[in-house]
C-alpha cells in the first residue's frame, strides 16, 4: 500500500499536467489585455484562466475549468498520499521530530490552500480569495 501511496504521486503529476494540456486546447480565448484572441496564449493567459468558467473573450468556459479545477483536486489527493506515507518515515529521526511537524502541517495547508484555488475561480466575484489562496499555497510550499 506505501508503494501505492508513492507510485500514484507521479501519477497524480501526469494526470495534472494531461488535463491541464487538453483545458489550454479547449480554452475559448481572450487575455486580460486583448479579449479578442482565440485560444489560450501560454504567455499571456495567466494559469487561473483555465479555472474561470467565462473566458475572458466573454464565451463559456465550461470544459476547461471543469478539467483544471479537477486537475488541482487530484494533484492535491495525490500529494496528501504521498506526504501521509512518508510522515512516519521522517519521525524516525528524533533530532528533528518538530522540524518534520511543522513541515508537514505547511504541506497539508499548501495542499488545502490549492484545492480552494479550484473553489474560488479567478472570476471577479472571488478574485480576491482566489489571489488569497494561491498567495498561501505557494509561500507555504
Amino acid at each position: 500500500m506505501k508503494n501505492f501511496k508513492i507510485i500514484q504521486s507521479f501519477w497524480g503529476i501526469g494526470i495534472f499536467i494531461f488535463l491541464n494540456l487538453i483545458a489550454m486546447y479547449l480554452y475559448p480565448g481572450g487575455t486580460i489585455l486583448d479579449s479578442s484572441t482565440n485560444g489560450y496564449l501560454f504567455f499571456y493567459n495567466f494559469f487561473s484562466n483555465l479555472g474561470e468558467w467565462i473566458a475572458q473573450n466573454g464565451e463559456d468556459n465550461f470544459y476547461s475549468a471543469f478539467l483544471f479545477n479537477s486537475s488541482l483536486l487530484i494533484l492535491s489527493t495525490s500529494y496528501m498520499m504521498f506526504y501521509t506515507a512518508y510522515y512516519p518515515f521522517f519521525l524516525e529521526d528524533k533530532k528533528s521530530r518538530v522540524l518534520i511537524k511543522i513541515s508537514f502541517f505547511l504541506i497539508v495547508l499548501s495542499l488545502v490552500s490549492f484545492v480552494l484555488v479550484a473553489v474560488f475561480s479567478a472570476e471577479d466575484s472571488t478574485f480576491d480569495m482566489h489571489i488569497f489562496f494561491v498567495k498561501v499555497a505557494f509561500r507555504s510550499l
